[in-house]
């Protein structure tokens, strides 16, 4: 978790949940959770990293966008 995050949130803790790989590739599944506004979030997401040698050429991270909004307190988008 960012130490951005973690500034704005109390209580914040990132959770492993599942680490595998294979080749250059790292799949990573985590939790991340956090208290704000007097309200509790948990915001699941995982990550991709791409090795090359001892470091890391790429890291993709994907989280639930509407768990990330809910916890701003926005509304989703009408069509």
């Amino acid at each position: 978790m960012s130490s951005v995050w973690s500034a704005h949130n109390s209580g914040a803790v990132t959770i492993p949940r599942t680490v595998t790989a294979q080749g250059n590739r790292v799949v990573v599944e985590w939790l991340d959770t956090s208290d704000h506004k007097g309200k509790h979030h948990e915001h699941p997401c995982f990550g991709v990293l791409e090795l090359d040698g001892e470091k890391i050429a790429a890291w993709r991270v994907y989280c639930s966008h509407s768990v990330q909004r809910d916890h701003a307190g926005l509304k989703p988008p009408t069509r």
